[in-house]
């Protein structure tokens, strides 16, 4: 369950993690796993609210429905990552690597992507507010449904956002 559970340590490895997340646990606030391997990782539903995971190697890691508000993922590497319905407030993704990455149906709100590789990004149903996306590396991006940006709705592809080449 995504409740906190009685007397509550957040997680400091990849091994903790994954071996409470086995167990059934879902909350994971506060977690301190900045730099920890977590390729291919089936972290569904994981509430990561406030958690380090700057540098965090996240590449292809399921994060289906995972909270991610006010989490640091500076200099991670969330390449290929399924964020589908993700919840990302006010997160810090500077320097991130999302190269491929599925967005959609996600919430990206007040995210710093400053640095951050967001070519071939999926924003499918994306809804995407207070976000600056010039500093970030921006190429082709997904979008073949609606994605709503602040209070413009882009249709079919995502060329408004596009406005870095390689």
């Amino acid at each position: 369950p995504n409740i906190e559970p009685e007397g509550y340590k957040p997680p400091t490895s990849a091994r903790e993690l994954l071996k409470r997340y086995a167990r059934g646990e879902r909350y994971f606030v506060g977690a301190q796993l900045g730099g920890v391997n977590l390729e291919g990782a089936n972290l569904e539903g994981g509430n990561f609210e406030e958690a380090n995971l700057s540098g965090a190697r996240l590449r292809e890691a399921d994060l289906t429905r995972a909270d991610l508000y006010m989490s640091r993922l500076d200099d991670s590497d969330l390449s290929g990552a399924n964020l589908f319905k993700a919840n990302i407030f006010n997160a810090s993704l500077k320097g991130a690597n999302l190269k491929g990455a599925n967005l959609s149906f996600a919430i990206v709100d007040g995210v710093d992507v400053t640095g951050a590789d967001l070519r071939l990004v999926s924003l499918d149903a994306t809804l995407i507010d207070y976000v600056d996306f010039s500093p970030a590396k921006l190429g082709p991006v997904r979008a073949y449904g609606p994605c709503s940006v602040g209070t413009e709705t882009l249709e079919r592809t995502a060329e408004g956002l596009a406005n870095h080449p390689e």
